[in-house]
C-alpha cells in the first residue's frame, strides 16, 4: 500500500530515510496530526551539515521525533503496527511505516555502452 492511498491518517508514522522525500512527508504528516518519528543517520545527506541541522530544528518544531540511526530490523506486531529496531539499539513503534531510502538506477543490461553512454558512480 502506498502512502498516498491511505484512507485514514496514521496514528503513529515511522519514516525511514532522511532525504528530501522522507523529510517532506514526515513534516506533512506531523502537521496533519500524526505522531511521526523519522529514522536516519543524517538529514539531507550530500548537503551541507548546516542544512541538516536547520532542517532538524524545523522538523522538531513541527513535532517530528528524530532518531539519528539506521533502521536495522522491523517486526510486525500482533494486532497491527510494527516495531523498528535501530542501529543504536532504540526501538520505534508505529502503526504505519514509510520507507523513503532513495532509489538506485538499474542500468545493467540496457546496452548503454554500445550507444556510447558513459556511466559514473552517480548514474
Amino acid at each position: 500500500e502506498g502512502i498516498f492511498s491511505l484512507d485514514t491518517l496514521p496514528e503513529r508514522l515511522t519514516v525511514v530515510g532522511g532525504g528530501p522525500v522522507g523529510c517532506e512527508l514526515a513534516q506533512a504528516f506531523a502537521r496533519l496530526g500524526s505522531s511521526v518519528t523519522l529514522v536516519a543517520p543524517r538529514l539531507l545527506p550530500g548537503h551541507e551539515p548546516e542544512a541538516s541541522d536547520d532542517l532538524a530544528a524545523a522538523l522538531r518544531a513541527d513535532g517530528v521525533a528524530l532518531v539519528a540511526a539506521r533502521a536495522a530490523a522491523v517486526e510486525a506486531r500482533a494486532g497491527g503496527g510494527h516495531a523498528l529496531t535501530c542501529s543504536d539499539g532504540s526501538v520505534v513503534e508505529g502503526t504505519a511505516l514509510l520507507s523513503a531510502v532513495g532509489r538506485v538506477p538499474v542500468t545493467e543490461g540496457l546496452g548503454l555502452s554500445a550507444l556510447g553512454v558513459e556511466l559514473s558512480a552517480a548514474t
